[in-house]
């Protein structure tokens, strides 16, 4: 038996016999805790602060260090412990701003009073829930800070920064995710806001941004959102639904996925995953519905440019008259070198609509911001209520009821129902496309000073300034519904959802090749085009297509590259000059399996020639340009006799050949993740931009190759029959971010084998596959 599998098995023994003789504090009836294979737990509480409780402590189980780290930012106290200058890691979606600002940036959106008012309208079980994971995870805390679970969490457990959490934490927690998509992009811009006269003073303070420059997150990076599928019973040929979860979401940081099973008797019966912190499941499904989301090109938020008062830039004009901004001083404690505490204090603005940002504020405007999910404070309520959904018309009814989703959409599928529904019904601001015309100044931007550029109030929303539901799209439909990141008009092609405001997202415009790549492998399967057997689709064969690594890109123009540059031995390259032979190349492309496995060879040389590519449009680079009347084969015809692509084709060599990744290597030299003991688990998928379907993007630089910390992550294939729910899960980081935990990458290998795990879910699953069992007394 290899060492590696000798000290894994007994880690997990030791770890089974502590959960299995943790004493009881004896007070109330006990959380049970089980996992079963991959570390996956099934919490069972009597209560909803026992289930919270379960769920806290065996978060801090599986990423302690991760979430304490968090519990820092999200309080605003990043430079206290780690400095002014420092910056975040990278990954996740707070990006990697400055401690400074972004201590100052928590300190001023999520204050006190705002998550006073966040936590005053839940509801009571929701409340209760989230109390007792604070409680959960700070029990987990304050075990290891006595110097339990001794080899454990090395990059935190001495740390001063490892504390217990309070519910407000949690909170906390939850706020800054709601905000992912609108006021988290602005992180440095509203923190360091300060009025012309102060930010020109001399300080010890860092510069201020001075440009307002920002992408969303699915802006800056394209595989950042996933991939889903939603089949009726016309695919199914049952009476029962099918889905695909397959989100591109975070490896490494807070903002990585965990697997849960969370049960109260009569209440509740949930499996899948939340983002770390979030102690209700986001993705998941029950023994009746199952649904994902993607991530959704619906605006949410607005920035408002100020026309500012002569002499005042701390006043604005409102409908002909003054309006002054509200200020508080923040103070920061910053460590500096030796150690020591000083105390940095700014004086902060909000508009009426919200935060002032630093860009853009001169002697005579400022911007702004107002943020959808600022104001909304169900969306966690809404989730809890859809982890209890009975069946998909009461999913539904939610969904419609709350307008609550704050960034993504919506594929759902029931048991006993023949409908696939898919919906990106959340919180948007109410901006008319009349309104964008008449009030729009800049991208996203409209005039603050005219009560009539506010937003508008629809009856059919609980949100003020949200747009009603009978604005937002959705469709039910007995084939299929599909969303990869693109908006909403082409839920299903045979049905193009038309006619919703543009801040939503656009229609007739250039699908991305994840998109059209994801309509193929449908298609091809619905014809029996795929390689396997009948027509139609089942669980089986959604998990086949759903890892099989096709690329579009290749499908549709490596030939043609071929039979074009490929046709010479060497290409003269322009900037800089040199002659690059290409002749290798070509010839390892010529025997590539066009696909994105472990073993693929070459695939390497084609995702860099396709980063080349970046620089020439696409009406340039097709022969047949894209016509919204055929959206999903146009464009296409790859104009390879353009010197601009041969010019690419001999650039993408060139790095591959200084990057010293042979251009004959195998997807698995360079696209990994190690394990504990160094071991390389090859990691397949590509880039979206190449039109791969499963997510795993590396860059290949004259440096090296580069690998994201992102991709593929938790997916599901869940189908139902007569009895219940038939779930396939598999998580690429798998459960734990600790190297001393055993459930620290044994689901990755699975995924590397594309050994999709039977999810238990009954009981008698569950007893089935149990390898580790306590019983946690608050």
């Amino acid at each position: 038996m290899p060492q590696a599998v000798r000290r894994s098995l007994a880690t997990l023994f030791a770890l089974a016999t502590a959960m299995v003789s943790q004493p009881a504090l004896a007070r109330q009836p006990g959380v049970s805790i089980v996992r079963t294979s991959f570390g996956i737990p099934h919490i069972t509480a009597r209560d909803w602060r026992g289930l919270g409780y379960g769920y806290g402590y065996v978060a801090a189980e599986d990423n302690l260090c991760i979430l304490a780290d968090a519990f820092v930012t999200f309080r605003g106290e990043r430079s206290r412990y780690f400095g002014g200058d420092g910056r975040r890691p990278k990954g996740g979606t707070l990006g990697t701003p400055v401690n400074l600002e972004s201590d100052f940036f928590f300190r001023q959106v999520a204050d006190d009073a705002q998550i006073a008012r966040f936590r005053g309208a839940q509801p009571a079980d929701l409340d209760a829930l989230i109390a007792g994971y604070a409680a959960g995870y700070s029990r987990y805390a304050g075990e290891v800070r006595g110097g339990g679970h001794a080899g454990r969490h090395a990059d935190c457990r001495d740390a001063p920064w490892l504390t217990a959490a309070s519910a407000e934490d949690i909170y906390r927690r939850l706020y800054a995710l709601s905000l992912t998509a609108s006021s988290i992009n602005f992180i440095e811009a509203i923190g360091g806001a300060q009025p012309p006269a102060k930010a020109g003073a001399a300080t010890a303070e860092r510069q201020r941004p001075q440009q307002l420059a920002w992408t969303l997150p699915s802006e800056r990076d394209p595989d950042f959102g996933s991939n889903m599928f939603g089949f009726g019973s016309e695919a199914t040929g049952s009476k029962h639904g099918l889905l695909l979860g397959n989100p591109h979401w975070y490896w490494k940081s807070v903002d990585r996925f965990q697997q849960v099973h969370l049960k109260i008797p009569g209440k509740i019966d949930v499996q899948g995953v939340s983002i770390v912190g979030v102690p209700v499941v986001q993705v998941g499904f029950n023994r009746d519905v199952a649904w994902s989301h993607t991530v959704s090109t619906a605006s949410r938020f607005t920035l408002y440019k100020l026309k500012l008062v002569d002499g005042d830039p701390t006043a604005y004009l409102y409908d002909g008259k003054v309006r002054r901004m509200t200020s508080r001083p923040i103070t920061v404690q910053v460590k500096a070198e030796d150690g020591s505490l000083r105390a940095v204090t700014r004086t902060l603005y909000r508009s009426h609509y919200g935060s002032m940002l630093a860009t853009g504020w001169t002697g005579t405007e400022a911007v702004t911001i107002r943020d959808v999910n600022a104001e909304n404070f169900r969306l966690y309520r809404n989730w809890l209520r859809l982890d209890q959904a009975k069946n998909l018309d009461d999913f539904i009814r939610i969904q419609r009821e709350e307008v609550a989703i704050p960034w993504v959409n919506t594929v759902a599928v029931g048991r006993n129902d023949n409908r696939a529904w898919y919906a990106d019904i959340g919180t948007v601001p109410n901006v008319s496309d009349a309104k964008r015309a008449a009030c729009g100044v800049a991208k996203a931007t409209l005039d603050g000073s005219r009560s009539d550029c506010e937003w508008d109030v629809d009856a059919d929303t609980p949100q003020p300034g949200a747009l009603g539901v009978s604005k937002l799209p959705s469709i039910e439909r007995r084939d299929y519904v599909a969303n990869m990141n693109d908006s909403y008009w082409l839920a299903n092609p045979k049905a193009p959802l038309t006619g919703y405001p543009t801040i939503i997202g656009a229609v007739d415009y250039e699908q991305s090749l994840r998109t059209r790549m994801g309509h193929r492998l449908v298609q091809d399967r619905f014809a029996g085009a795929d390689g396997l057997a009948g027509h139609g689709i089942t669980s089986e064969s959604l998990r086949d297509i759903t890892l099989n690594n096709r690329v579009l890109s290749a499908e549709l123009f490596l030939d043609a590259v071929l039979e074009g540059p490929c046709r010479k031995q060497s290409i003269r390259l322009a900037d800089p000059a040199a002659d690059v032979d290409v002749s290798k190349a070509c010839g390892v492309l010529a025997k590539w399996d066009r696909r994105g496995n472990a073993d693929s060879v070459g695939a390497h040389i084609w995702d860099r020639f396709w980063e080349e590519m970046k620089a020439i449009p696409s009406e340039t680079r097709y022969s047949v340009p894209f016509d919204p009347a055929r959206p999903l084969e146009t464009p296409r015809g790859l104009r390879v006799e353009l010197p601009a692509i041969e010019q690419a084709f001999a650039a993408a060599v060139r790095v591959i050949e200084r990057s010293g990744v042979p251009l004959d290597a195998p997807r698995s030299a360079y696209q990994y993740l190690t394990d504990a003991d160094g071991t390389k688990i090859p990691i397949a998928g590509g880039c979206g931009p190449l039109g791969y379907f499963a997510i795993a993007c590396t860059q290949i630089t004259e440096e090296g190759p580069v690998v994201g910390g992102h991709g593929n992550s938790y997916i599901q294939v869940v189908g139902f029959d007569d009895k219940g729910v038939v779930p396939y899960t598999l998580e690429v980081p798998s459960q734990s971010t600790d190297p001393a935990s055993p459930w620290y990458r044994d689901y990755t290998r699975a995924y590397a084998r594309k050994a999709w795990h039977r999810a238990p879910f009954t009981e008698q699953e569950i007893r089935r596959t149990t390898v580790a069992k306590m019983t946690l007394v608050e």
